[in-house]
This record gives C-alpha cells, sequence and structure tokens, in this order.
C-alpha cells in the first residue's frame, strides 16, 4: 500500500487517492485517475481487526474477503469444503462495515459468499465475477448468490478474461455480453 501511496503522491498531478465516495467526482473534475487503493485477500490484516483500521488510516478502502484459498477469514471458492465465514470472518465484515469498507467476495467460496452477503450491513460486491449458469467456473457467482446480492444492493462487475466468459477456446465479446 505504501508503493501506491508513494506512486500517487509522485505524480499527485495526475492522479489522486480515492478516500470515500465524494473524492470520485472531484477527481473527475480536476482531470485525474482516482486510485482506490485494495488488497485482493485479507490474508493481510492478519489475525487482528486492529490491523483494520491500521490499513484503512493509509488509504485501503476495499479488501476481498478470500483469495481462491482459505484464509483466517473463511473459505474461498476453491476450497473442497466450502464451510464459509468463520467468526473472524463475522467480525472482520461487521468492522469493515463499521469503517465504509467496501467488502468483495469476487473469490471468495460459495457458502462465504453468502454468509457476507446476510452478515453485512451493507451492500457488498462482486467487483470481477461472472454468472456461473452460463460458464462452469469455480470463480464465477451462483444465481443464488447474485440474486442475495442483488437483494442487499450490491453489485457484481464481470471479468473478460476467457475462462470465466465461456468454455470456448476463445470467447466472443456476445459471450461476455451474454453475463450482463
Amino acid at each position: 500500500l505504501s508503493k501506491t501511496t508513494d506512486q500517487i503522491a509522485r505524480y499527485s498531478d495526475r492522479m489522486m487517492l480515492i478516500r470515500n465516495f465524494s473524492d470520485i467526482p472531484k477527481a473527475k473534475q480536476q482531470n485525474k485517475v482516482g486510485v482506490l487503493a485494495n488488497v485482493q485477500n485479507s490474508a493481510a490484516i492478519e489475525r487482528d481487526l486492529k490491523n483494520l483500521d491500521l490499513f484503512y488510516n493509509l488509504g485501503l478502502r476495499q479488501i476481498q474477503l478470500t483469495f481462491n484459498w482459505r484464509n483466517w477469514v473463511g473459505d474461498g471458492c476453491t476450497e473442497r469444503t466450502q464451510a464459509g465465514l468463520s467468526y473472524y470472518g463475522v467480525d472482520m465484515v461487521r468492522r469493515m462495515n463499521e469503517l465504509g469498507m467496501i467488502v468483495d467476495v469476487s473469490h471468495t467460496g460459495y457458502q462465504s459468499t453468502l454468509d457476507a452477503v446476510e452478515v453485512s450491513a451493507k451492500p457488498i460486491v462482486f467487483s470481477h465475477a461472472n454468472c456461473k449458469s452460463l460458464c462452469d467456473h469455480p470463480r464465477n457467482k451462483t444465481d443464488d448468490q447474485i440474486k442475495a446480492l442483488a437483494r442487499k444492493g450490491g453489485v457484481i462487475g464481470l471479468s473478460c478474461f476467457n475462462w470465466f466468459v465461456s468454455d470456448k477456446p476463445r470467447s466472443t465479446l456476445d459471450d461476455l455480453l451474454n453475463h450482463f
């Protein structure tokens, strides 16, 4: 994270760290690239939720709860057991809500995803995940996960990587648009 903030400071005439929603239109108005700091695995927080506050103060605003495998928070999408969020994971989601951090479950396992949607008091995101019903990849989300997300006001962003879009050797734009 310090490398990111160092680069933003170095190019402050062109870049701006996004710390809250109002920074987005400000960056656009100033013709700057807005950078939303995130990490792709909550393992960086280790087992101490006080580290969330530390990272938040450094500018981190989005955390993917797991990568593909299990960590202290819960199971990733490629875990065999798909056990869901741990008690620690539930506490992390709640603390992220208190801080105003974005909870991202793009790489999170089936039950961990549903648990995060249920536990979170605020909408969460699947920042880069596609529809499992169209492409059966462990990283893609099922219809019931997507519907649960929608019921809580969450957002899904799609991934254009071929292996998440279709089972074809080469996906097309139409294949990606099917996920929309």
